[in-house]
């Protein structure tokens, strides 16, 4: 039976009065911890309460989406209430190509850009690591995090070309899986999960937003099915994989709490 497992990325903050039954269907399915990452800087603080009530640890940052929206006078502010905030780390911060899409897709990038280059540098001064979101944006982000190394955090929700996955370990990053391996359609990542190394694996939910197919909501619950799959793929024993990722998990967040 599977026990004390990471979800390494979930946004469960955004639940309200149902979180708590949420949280207890995960415990019961060996889930007993878990990242609670920001959307946009209006749940900054709902996030840390999450965490301070229900264990796990808050991520803080902004989200590529809502950095693509902001002005550079909307942003400076946030970053220094960032930078003034105790932080066990920043995120989800990247680049998101669909997301900088229309008439003023170059403004919206700049913005995407300046914002992700301020919090990677953040993130050094305080010393913790980053979750990034990348949408078909590799070869900048790469030569982003290659200018702004060293650094320390994830790749979350992996589904990036083959070509790229080797660069991101190399910056020493680890690697996050998804719900997105449990599709059909998702030959390619599954064939590429050999090539991350044992100690670099997390596995993930990004609950509620990502959920396996069929299901309309996601939650932690489901992280043995996404372990199933990567374990299947990996041709690894579920049991030593699940354990494997909890490990690499509470080494890239030294802060989570252990149950």
């Amino acid at each position: 039976m599977l026990s004390n497992g990471v979800d390494a990325l979930t946004h469960l903050q955004s639940l309200g009065p149902t979180l708590p039954d949420v949280l207890h269907r995960s415990r019961q399915a060996g889930v007993s911890t878990w990242i609670f990452a920001s959307e946009t800087p209006d749940d900054w603080l709902l996030t840390h309460e999450a965490a301070r009530v229900n264990g796990g640890i808050a991520v803080i940052g902004v989200h590529p989406w809502i950095a693509a929206t902001l002005t550079d006078g909307e942003q400076v502010p946030l970053f220094k209430q960032l930078e003034e905030m105790p932080l066990a780390g920043i995120g989800e911060v990247g680049l998101d190509a669909l997301h900088a899409r229309g008439p003023d897709s170059s403004v919206r990038w700049e913005r995407q850009r300046a914002a992700l280059i301020a919090q990677l540098r953040i993130a050094k001064i305080k010393r913790v690591p980053v979750i990034l979101h990348c949408v078909r944006a590799y070869p900048e982000i790469l030569r982003i995090l290659e200018r702004e190394a060293p650094l320390s955090g994830m790749l979350h929700a992996w589904n990036g070309p083959e070509s790229a996955l080797q660069a991101v370990l190399d910056l020493g990053l680890y690697v996050s899986i998804g719900p997105v391996v449990l599709q059909k359609s998702a030959e390619k990542l599954r064939s590429s999960l050999h090539r991350i190394p044992p100690d670099r694996l997390l596995l993930e939910t990004d609950s509620p937003s990502m959920a396996p197919p069929g299901i309309l909501v996601g939650e932690p619950r489901y992280l043995p099915h996404v372990a199933q799959a990567v374990a299947d793929a990996r041709r690894e024993p579920l049991e030593a994989l699940w354990k494997q990722c909890a490990e690499n998990a509470r080494r890239l967040w030294p802060t989570l709490p252990r149950r």
